[in-house]
């Protein structure tokens, strides 16, 4: 019965969910634009400049030879760390001298 008429209906299905996609997509970029256009109006008139922005002076943080240091240190911390974890895990067998005591 539907046979003939199911061609048709699918493609009246699929404009109406590309029709529905676009009309929401419009309806955000309406809200976006009310949004922008309150913002402009309200907003922007009411804020104060205290201060202009300005760059630092002096880059903050640690200088170069700090974190060169510190990444030294670090690095010899973790290289004993290794070490360490290496030397606990060994579980090769040790082999005693005839003269110690078991």
């Amino acid at each position: 019965m539907l046979g003939s008429h199911e061609q048709p209906l699918r493609e009246l299905d699929r404009r109406v969910a590309q029709a529905e996609a676009q009309y929401a997509a419009a309806l955000e970029t309406l809200s976006a634009a009310r949004i922008d256009a309150e913002l402009d109006g309200a907003l922007i008139s009411s804020i104060r400049v205290i201060d202009r922005p300005s760059l630092p002076i002096e880059p903050l943080g640690l200088g170069v030879a700090a974190r060169t240091a510190f990444g030294f240190v670090a690095g010899l911390v973790l290289a004993v760390a290794a070490l360490l974890l290496l030397q606990f895990n060994d579980s090769r067998q040790r082999f005693q001298r005839s003269g110690d005591a078991a």
